[in-house]
């Protein structure tokens, strides 16, 4: 399913807006984008047919409600995606980092829809400005993929773009990304190497790249073997990178890791303004696109936040990872509005302090939890689901010898509580007053 297949599925549900008055790329088509998912059905996505300065058509809001993120994972509902997950694990065998490398491979097709443009220029794209100090215009949405040197192994994942020049993106790869390893193996080496920005496509792909998959995973693999199994890429003549056929847009070049530069201010998912000063400079040399292109954008910053619909799908597939790996955990939660600093309620089997503290120590090693900022166990008496009652249990369970630090990462042990010593209501003596 490509990005044109998905519009016309949520034109047929009626999930989609059309835009044709003119809008501007800077400001205007993220505070309608904002006011959309601010809505408490998510809104609609929303496709702008008269960008002022582009020849392409934008589109927002793609996930931002239950209905469209079942849609891009092709499935009747999430709890459907978590079946389907569960068949992929149980019929491979290991780790869930093993299983997960048991994919098939994505087919190879033809290079049918891309018209190279005769001269690169970066300034007739769609790129968006999303709050008032940013320091530029940005593709958010854009599909980053790049080879390690050494190993050969393919990352995509999804890294934002700031327009620098004409020809020049400073693209901000996330410390510790798949893409930041392959950035540091090419500068250990003293040479470029290849990367390009994808945009459109299966929207599938989003979340298979912004998925917290164990490194070495081939997301066009996953995506493939778990979502669409229609997905073709093709070899890039540029780059030798694999590319998604339905690409809407592709940029194509390389980066050189000794050189570096500004980018930012930024607005984030923090809710603050983040500038990089050693920001990898991307140098686009081809850039190659369907006609009337149509270019998927996302507006980062403080909740609420189409994001976290995707959070959604990866919470499902954490979940699903952990009970291979740590069986002792029996419940995950993971609150939307800070999903991505990995904070995460996880609901435990009775064990003693230590083998906590061995659980938070292996969770931070090696596991999809790995940079969560924080942890808290819980026992199986408290539901998860009620944030209330996970707050109200931690809170009165706290004490400095069950707090755990380790890099800036903190862990709470709320675990413990005999059963015996619970208060339970006497339902069925309910009504036998004196």
């Amino acid at each position: 399913m490509d990005l044109r297949d998905y519009l016309h599925r949520l034109d047929a549900i009626g999930e989609l807006e059309r835009i044709n008055e003119p809008v501007s790329c800077s400001l205007e088509i993220s505070c309608l984008a904002r006011s959309e998912f601010r809505k408490l059905d998510g809104g609609k996505a929303q496709l702008f047919t008269n960008v002022s300065g582009s020849a392409c058509r934008v589109v927002t809001n793609l996930f931002g409600s239950d209905s469209r993120l079942c849609a891009l994972l092709q499935s009747d509902s999430l709890a459907a995606f978590d079946v389907r997950l569960k068949d992929f694990f149980t019929q491979r065998a290991g780790s869930s980092n093993e299983r997960l490398k048991q994919l098939n491979a994505t087919p190879l097709g033809h290079n049918q829809y891309h018209t190279q443009n005769e001269i690169v220029d970066l300034t007739r794209l769609p790129a968006i400005q999303s709050w008032p100090r940013e320091g530029g215009r940005y593709l958010t949405l854009g599909l980053g993929i790049s080879r390690h040197r050494q190993t050969g192994a393919i990352n995509i994942g999804i890294y934002r773009a700031q327009m620098q020049s004409a020809t020049t993106l400073a693209v901000n790869f996330a410390p510790g990304s798949d893409a930041a390893i392959n950035h540091e193996a090419a500068k250990a080496m003293n040479e470029p190497f290849s990367f390009s920005l994808v945009l459109g496509g299966d929207p599938a792909l989003i979340w298979a790249a912004a998925a917290p998959l164990p490194s070495g995973v081939n997301e066009f693999d996953l995506c493939q073997t778990l979502i669409s199994p229609d997905l073709k890429l093709y070899t890039s003549d540029t780059t030798d990178l694999p590319l998604p056929v339905s690409a809407e847009l592709v940029l194509e070049g390389f980066i050189d890791p000794q050189e570096t530069t500004v980018e930012g201010p930024f607005g984030n998912h923090t809710g603050q303004y983040v500038t990089r000063n050693d920001c990898p400079l991307f140098h686009v040399t081809s850039v190659a696109q369907r006609s009337e292109a149509i270019v998927p954008m996302t507006v980062v910053g403080p909740p609420p936040s189409e994001t976290v619909q995707l959070a959604k799908a990866s919470e499902i597939l954490i979940r699903n990872m952990l009970a291979i790996d740590y069986p002792q955990v029996c419940g995950l939660k993971m609150p939307l509005s800070t999903f991505y600093h990995g904070a995460a309620l996880l609901q435990v089997k009775n064990s003693s302090p230590s083998d906590n503290r061995d659980l938070i120590q292996s969770l931070w090693q090696n596991s999809p939890l790995q940079r969560s900022k924080l942890l808290i166990l819980l026992d199986q008496d408290i539901d998860i689901e009620s944030a209330a009652d996970c707050w109200w249990r931690t809170v009165n369970r706290l004490a400095g010898e069950r707090v755990y630090q380790d890099k800036g990462r903190l862990a709470i042990d709320a675990t413990g509580v005999n059963p015996a010593t619970l208060i339970v209501e006497d339902i069925a003596g309910e009504g036998n007053h004196v």
